[in-house]
C-alpha cells in the first residue's frame, strides 16, 4: 500500500480536525475507486463522483466503509465494470452524526446550533458531506 503524499490535503485535514475539536482519533476507513481516479485522488482528495455506491442509502455524500470486506460489499455491483479495483485506506474525521436517509443532498442541521451535521452513518458505513 502506497501513501498519498499531498501537503495541501494534509493541511486541510489538520484544519478540519481542529475545527471539529474532536477528542476521538481519526477512524481508519476504506473506499473503492476506479483506476482512472487514482491520480486525481492524490491531487485533489476524495470526491463523491469517484465512488458512488450502487444504492446510496445515506444520501449523496462521499462513502467510506469501516472494513475492506464492507467496501467490497458496498461497491459490489460496480466491481465488474473495472479491470482493476483499488481499495484506499483513509483517515476519516468523524464529528456529529445522525442516521441518514436516501434522499439527503446535504447533512441535516444540528438542532441546538446553526451548523450542519457533517457525517451520516449506519452500522458499517459512513457518508461524509
Amino acid at each position: 500500500m502506497l501513501p498519498v503524499d499531498n501537503t495541501a490535503l494534509m493541511e486541510v485535514f489538520e484544519l478540519k480536525k481542529n475545527q471539529l475539536g474532536s477528542s476521538s482519533p481519526p477512524r481508519r476507513m476504506y473506499q473503492r475507486i476506479p483506476a482512472q481516479f487514482c491520480s486525481r485522488l492524490k491531487d485533489i482528495g476524495f470526491q463523491r463522483e469517484y465512488a458512488p455506491p450502487s444504492a446510496p442509502k445515506y444520501g449523496e455524500g462521499i462513502y467510506f466503509s469501516g472494513s475492506v470486506r464492507g467496501a467490497v460489499d458496498l461497491w459490489r455491483e460496480q466491481s465488474h465494470q473495472d479491470l482493476y479495483q483499488y481499495y484506499v485506506k483513509a483517515k476519516v474525521l468523524t464529528g456529529k452524526s445522525t442516521p441518514g436517509k436516501r434522499d439527503l443532498i446535504m447533512p441535516p442541521p444540528v438542532r441546538s446550533t446553526r451548523s450542519l451535521r457533517q457525517f451520516i452513518g449506519g452500522n458499517r458505513y459512513l457518508c461524509d458531506f
